[in-house]
């Protein structure tokens, strides 16, 4: 809003020379290519500055002495459009493909890391040039430095000596600098988005892979509902569960978590899906015999991955072995936050059968436990992304807060899964989530 204090204002960019040079820099701000800025910028130099001979050079990555000669633009032999086509190329890409030279007029310009003018010249050929510098008469080099070294040079050639008086040299060594420095960001900018762009094609093929692991749907139980809700922080995720049919119509199910995030835990959570399903063929099928008891399971499935994981990467699971005909569920907690048993409106902790996580001790004793679904129980089987959902407070948001979900929900899976999962995002108050997030929801009908 306008404000009654009285002033005069003048607007610089009236004045023509601004003008130019705030325009340039409004092009350069949108620039996501190194020709970009250069475009931006031309105006500008070719007010002060237009040589008969343009050079740019590159000692990037050569020994001392060693140069690369980049762009070359002679008005004297080149169109407007060639000209204008050669100062857009993108030498940052081509580089490595320019000739690598040492000697020369070049050569001895560079051997001094400032910017200067020579003057006198009067040279028929150059190792680096040829017959281009014939006929030029002085030179203006200008290095542009990083790090504090002169790792890229302009030089504009002229066939006269260029009139002091009329030629602002502190003004171009800067704009030229500038004009460097911003194509050499805009290249990196450039370079970034395609390393990223390269980086979610193959994190969405991690992630694609990862899901193919997973159910493509709860198994239909006569009597039961079943649910499942998975969602990785990243593309891809350390959460894991599954469901495996046994030969006398039991039920394996499997809530697991790796420590970590992103495409390492992916890797982790594979291996365990193979180490599972490696355990059912080695005893020939998933046999009553073969999974009645989850702690062997557990068992041979700690084993394997104590065996090829790293020190410091470890997995959290539960898992139960269901008897739908009576509701029987035995069950076994490694390291993994506990189960959630819902009867009516009361809430009970499966935390019965809790053991130390998979992979941290190669045979570690293992104990498990039993929960019986009457018709109406729900039992929820989650990871702890759920529970340790943070506020923006850095509040935690806890078993409890899950409890008193699951107290005011009917126990229907999808009614679970959607007031926890709708619950923990008002709680969060996060478009990304911190941590991997695995609900399995299971009810008894009948």
């Amino acid at each position: 809003m306008p404000t009654d204090v009285t002033y005069r204002r003048e607007i610089l960019t009236e004045q023509p020379d601004v003008a130019i040079v705030v325009d340039a820099l409004r092009k350069a701000s949108n620039a996501v290519q190194p020709s970009d800025v250069i475009d931006a910028f031309g105006q500008v130099m070719r007010r002060w500055s237009q040589p008969e001979l343009f050079v740019t050079l590159s000692t990037r990555g050569l020994p001392e002495g060693r140069f690369r000669v980049t762009r070359t633009i002679d008005s004297r032999s080149m169109s407007s459009e060639q000209r204008r086509e050669k100062r857009l190329q993108d030498t940052w890409r081509m580089r490595e493909s320019f000739a690598v030279h040492d000697s020369g007029l070049l050569a001895d310009i560079i051997s001094v890391p400032e910017p200067q003018i020579l003057t006198g010249l009067d040279l028929a050929t150059d190792p680096a040039l040829g017959e281009a510098i014939a006929g030029i008469c002085s030179c203006v080099a200008i290095p542009h430095y990083e790090a504090g070294n002169a790792l890229n040079w302009a030089m504009s050639f002229f066939v006269n000596e260029p009139a002091r008086d009329a030629y602002p040299i502190d003004q171009i060594i800067l704009i030229s600098s500038l004009i460097g420095k911003a194509s050499g960001a805009a290249a990196a900018l450039r370079d970034v988005r395609e390393l990223n762009h390269q980086l979610e094609s193959h994190l969405n093929e991690v992630a694609r892979v990862q899901r193919s692991l997973l159910p493509k749907s709860v198994p239909h139980i006569p009597g039961y509902a079943i649910d499942a809700f998975y969602q990785p922080s990243l593309h891809a995720g350390g959460d894991y569960y599954d469901f495996i049919p046994l030969n006398d119509g039991r039920w394996a199910l499997l809530v697991a978590d790796v420590s970590g995030h992103g495409p390492g835990a992916a890797t982790v959570m594979a291996m365990l899906h193979a180490v599972l399903h490696a355990y059912a063929h080695e005893i020939g099928g998933a046999s009553s015999e073969g999974f009645c008891s989850p702690e062997r399971v557990m068992g041979f499935v700690n084993r394997r991955l104590c065996a090829s994981l790293s020190a410091g990467t470890f997995v959290t699971a539960i898992m139960g072995v269901l008897d739908p005909s009576t509701g029987d569920l035995i069950y076994v907690t490694m390291g993994h936050p506990p189960a959630r048993h819902k009867r009516g409106s009361t809430i009970f902790a499966m935390g019965d059968a809790s053991n130390v996580p998979i992979a941290i001790v190669p045979d570690p004793s293992i104990t498990c436990a039993r929960a019986q679904l009457d018709p109406g129980d729900t039992v929820v089987l989650y990871t702890d992304g759920i529970i340790e959902a943070f506020s923006p407070h850095r509040e935690m948001f806890g078993t409890h807060r899950l409890d008193e979900v699951l107290e005011q929900c009917t126990g229907e899976p999808s009614c679970v899964i959607q007031s926890v999962t709708e619950r923990v995002r008002s709680f969060a108050q996060r478009l990304n989530q911190e941590d991997d997030q695995t609900l399995v929801v299971i009810q008894r009908n009948r």
